[in-house]
């Protein structure tokens, strides 16, 4: 199996405003991309495998589907 991502710009899962108009299109064809992706899950539990050993200043980009912001959920609730 094969990431939809691959050989894709990395700077299309990174977008540099989620609160421009622009920015919230990126995340969100980002994320359609991902939740169509055969290996969305062994992604996001990389993501969230080598994020959640990290201050959560330094959780960016899409990932596994997830905006960084629901990683952190994901991994405040993981940690209970």
């Amino acid at each position: 199996m094969q990431a939809a991502c691959r050989g894709m710009d990395t700077e299309h899962f990174y977008p540099v405003s989620l609160v421009s108009t622009d920015g919230q299109a990126q995340a969100a064809e980002a994320k359609a991309i991902c939740w169509a992706c055969p290996v969305r899950r062994p992604c996001l539990r990389n993501a969230l495998d080598i994020e959640r050993r990290e201050p959560e200043s330094r959780v960016h980009g899409i990932r596994g589907g997830y905006l960084p912001s629901e990683r952190i959920v994901l991994m405040r609730r993981w940690a209970r």
